[in-house]
């Protein structure tokens, strides 16, 4: 099985070939990017699997390259509706209750959902390759996107003090 095969149909790889598989795939515009996206982890032993899954991380929206939002949960736990969280609101560590094992976002709509687009999209250079680049607004965080097919992208997420990258795949919805 090669690391395409082994990515798309597991979710899971080393981090190693996740990078080399990256490093591989070209470049998308930002006009490629515009939509709504349904996410998923891309499990690589990074301290952050699974925990966008346990919350109810639905994926990403991009209404053009000033509107973007950065993370969008399912309300319930049906998946029948989504909302925009701000960030911020969960990354804080004021915010440890929003990232235990086993919380459900969705319960905590009033607190965390917001009507504002909380990153951008630029065209920025990663590994040597320019391509569209989801720059959060208020935290250190970059996530660059490569295409895998027309369909589907496979972001890293650059977290500035996190040594490791963090894979997701996207797909259009």
């Amino acid at each position: 099985m090669n690391t395409k095969e082994e990515i798309l149909e597991n979710g899971a790889t080393s981090s190693e070939k996740a990078i080399l598989f990256f490093d591989e795939l070209p470049a998308v515009s930002i006009d490629f990017m515009l939509g709504r996206w349904k996410g998923e982890e891309l499990f690589t032993e990074h301290p952050m699997d699974g925990q966008l899954k346990s919350t109810g991380w639905y994926g990403k929206v991009f209404e053009d390259a000033e509107s973007v939002g950065p993370l969008l949960f399912y309300t319930d736990r049906d998946h029948k509706e989504t909302f925009m969280v701000n960030p911020i609101s969960i990354m804080n560590e004021n915010q440890e209750q929003y990232r235990k094992e086993g919380v459900f976002l969705g319960d905590f709509r009033e607190q965390l959902e917001t009507k504002e687009f909380k990153a951008r999209l630029r065209m920025l250079e990663h590994r040597g390759v320019i391509s569209a680049t989801m720059i959060y607004d208020e935290a250190p965080i970059n996530d660059i996107f490569r295409k895998i097919d027309e369909n589907t992208v496979l972001g890293v997420m650059d977290l500035k003090y996190v040594p490791q990258p963090y894979f997701f795949l996207l797909r259009r919805d």
